[in-house]
Order: C-alpha cells, then sequence, then structure tokens
C-alpha cells in the first residue's frame, strides 16, 4: 500500500512540472521584429500612460517593514479598466491585429492581470 502512494505522489509531482505556461521573452525591443506583421502597429497605435508615483515612498515603506514577516514586494500596481475601444484595430497583409501601447515611465517591466481575456485554443502560441 505504501508503494502505491508513493508512486502516485511521484507522478502527481512529475505530471505538475509540465503546469507552467510557456512565456516567450524577446531582447528588448526586438518583439516586433520577430512577428513582422506586428512591426506596422509598433508606431501608430494609441498609448494609455500609467500614472506616476513617490517610488522614495514605497522604498521607505518597505525599509520601515524590513525583517517582518512579509511578502517582497513585487511592484506598484494600478487598477485599469481597458477594453477594445481603447485600442485600435489595423489591416496588415494576413489579418486583422488589436494594439494598445501601455507606458509607465521609469518602469523596469510591466506586469499584467487580466480578468477577461477570451484567446482561442493555439493562439497564444503565436
Amino acid at each position: 500500500m505504501k508503494k502505491i502512494i508513493v508512486i502516485m505522489l511521484i507522478l502527481g509531482g512529475v505530471n505538475s512540472l509540465f503546469a507552467q505556461v510557456v512565456t516567450k521573452v524577446y531582447e528588448k525591443g526586438l518583439a516586433f521584429e520577430k512577428h513582422p506583421k506586428f512591426k506596422t502597429t509598433q508606431h501608430n497605435s494609441p498609448e494609455k500612460k500609467m500614472p506616476l508615483f513617490d517610488v522614495s515612498a514605497l522604498l521607505a515603506e518597505d525599509e520601515a517593514t524590513k525583517g517582518l514577516d512579509l511578502p517582497f514586494r513585487f511592484g506598484k500596481s494600478f487598477d485599469v479598466n481597458l477594453s477594445l475601444k481603447d485600442g485600435k484595430w489595423q489591416k496588415t497583409d494576413s489579418t486583422d491585429v488589436w494594439s494598445l501601447k501601455i507606458t509607465s515611465d521609469n518602469a523596469y517591466s510591466l506586469n499584467f492581470i487580466f480578468s477577461e481575456l477570451y484567446l482561442p485554443i493555439g493562439e497564444e502560441q503565436r
């Protein structure tokens, strides 16, 4: 009985190794070069700028909570409500592309959490 439980735990652990979604990372500025059909949208997409905030206040708060059993601050979050109306549809030679440029001055990276997003099967790999 113990052998069966151990085998089930090992198989369950191995199966979870394949649960991560593949993420493509491109060198800065080269994503549009790798996907030429999107290159035409790069310069004429509408832009949404994230608001500026006081980084020194966040750093002071981090210093004040240093040593406490708190998770590391990953970044500054902003709640936004964007829709298809905020972007722009553009025709390429093979398809229509919706684009929206999101910028944040002095940011090291931008991360997005979608509450509603539908992608047909296989589209995330293109």
